[in-house]
């Protein structure tokens, strides 16, 4: 609640300001000339404004209609979802509403890379479930987030040679040394690439890696 008054009706106190308006710390005072009328001796008369204010807080049904109101909460229902996401390297990849669905589904990526000399099968990114609130759009059924999780992350990036090109200029452009460059080539005669071959610039990254360790001490990692 706001309450302009003009000063010139108020009894001035020693520092200009009327008396009964209040501590400091609970008004605000705004001085604003509003008029310059003379009187008959020609002297000017000054109106100033006491502007007084006080904070705090309310209810939005207070303050908003009951139709306004209903409007902007429904527009927010649905958009989050109590559910159990799956992280891979602290990356959310997806949420299901049950956390069996997740533990069912990363028992059968493991067990896929497994054969009668397996001992253990563990995954070598870190795999956490958590149950919270997520997005509507990131909660998806279990077909796709198999899918999702078999497939890569990152897809392989390629380049095909063409005339002209030289092994360094080809691994200069795209960031990297000849040599990791013949890495991720192996096999390749750097001085005798050929028109139309295609190279590797980046593999494909999977979501999840399982190291499988066997009998005999045999050790060694799959992508799923």
């Amino acid at each position: 609640m706001c309450a302009l008054l003009g000063l010139d009706q108020l009894q001035s106190g020693t520092d200009g300001v009327g008396g009964g308006v209040g501590s400091a710390a609970q008004q605000a005072v705004c001085l604003a000339h509003l008029h310059h009328r003379p009187d008959a001796g020609g002297e000017l008369h000054h109106r100033r404004l006491l502007l007084q204010y006080s904070s705090g807080l309310l209810l939005r049904q207070d303050v908003v209609d009951e139709t306004t109101l209903e409007e902007d909460l429904s527009q927010q229902i649905g958009l989050v979802t109590q559910a159990y996401s799956l992280y891979v390297d602290g990356e959310l990849v997806g949420a299901t509403p049950m956390r069996a669905h997740w533990r069912r589904l990363l028992s059968q990526l493991q067990s896929s890379t497994a054969d009668e000399n397996t001992i253990s099968c563990e995954f070598a990114e870190d795999v956490e479930i958590k149950q919270e609130y997520v997005p509507t759009e990131k909660v998806m059924n279990l077909g796709y987030l198999a899918e999702l999780l078999y497939s890569t992350k990152t897809a392989e990036t390629t380049y095909t040679v063409k005339a002209g090109d030289t092994w360094s200029e080809i691994a200069e452009d795209h960031g990297m040394t000849s040599k990791e460059l013949l890495a991720l080539n192996p096999g390749y005669n750097i001085d005798k690439i050929q028109i139309g071959e295609v190279l590797t610039l980046s593999e494909a990254v999977p979501y999840l890696t399982v190291t499988v360790k066997q009998q005999g001490i045999l050790r060694g990692r799959r992508h799923v």
